[in-house]
């Protein structure tokens, strides 16, 4: 029953990282807001039958001030040495 032991354990452990590092929390709240938006302009432009509608979709939506700029900036989720400028 060491399981859920090493899972408090380690639980605790980022808590406290978390708590420490306000400034590591705001580049991961951006980041999950950046992913958050990716899928859902995913999901709509999947919804989208024609090809070429879709991808005029996406392009518009992602063009949108709101996402645009909170896609700007964000270190990349997969390697932060990374900076998303846009989307392509």
């Amino acid at each position: 029953m060491q399981v859920p032991s090493v899972c408090v354990r380690f639980g605790l452990i980022l808590e406290a990282y978390c708590r420490g590092s306000q400034e590591h929390m705001k580049v991961l709240v951006k980041q999950v807001e950046f992913l958050n938006k990716l899928k859902s302009t995913s999901e709509m432009v999947r919804m989208r039958k024609d090809k070429d509608k879709a991808r005029s979709f996406m392009q518009e939506h992602l063009d949108q001030k709101h996402i645009a700029e909170s896609i700007s900036r964000v270190l990349s989720p997969l390697d932060p040495s990374y900076r998303c400028k846009r989307v392509k």
